[in-house]
């Protein structure tokens, strides 16, 4: 399992980012889902989704100005930047109404924008050293 913490400054929100999991990883992942309030019957439902192939899972919680990114393993690059960012989405848009922005601006563009390109840039790190 990898993990990534993703600081977006501007809006003062943590990210925490993890994918390339498998069910070794299950007590771990369940421990963060639960630290973000879902309850063990979601839980549950979530870890059996996330066994399958090309989902994902986005939590916030408004409160702790925190969320977390779940993305199982895909099929393919492009499946991987879908699950991505279709997650980052949900983040961005929790964000968004957490400070009461619309959202469909340019700060709903930049948000997600950044979100993605700062995965992006943890998962080449993690492609660099694992050679």
């Amino acid at each position: 399992m990898k993990t990534h913490y993703i600081e977006i400054p501007k809006d003062r929100w943590g990210i925490i980012f993890v994918y390339d999991f498998n069910i070794l990883d299950a007590d771990e992942m369940a421990a963060i889902m639960d630290s973000f309030g879902l309850p063990d019957k979601k839980i549950r439902h979530s870890m059996r989704v996330l066994q399958e192939e090309n989902t994902g899972l986005a939590i916030s919680r408004a409160d702790l100005r925190m969320s977390v990114i779940f993305v199982s393993k895909a099929s393919s690059i492009e499946q991987f930047a879908d699950s991505v960012s279709h997650e980052a989405l949900h983040v961005t848009r929790a964000i968004l109404d957490y400070y009461g922005i619309p959202c469909d601006n340019e700060d709903e563009s930049w948000t997600l924008g950044y979100i993605v390109r700062q995965i992006a840039r943890a998962v080449k790190e993690d492609m660099m050293y694992n050679d």
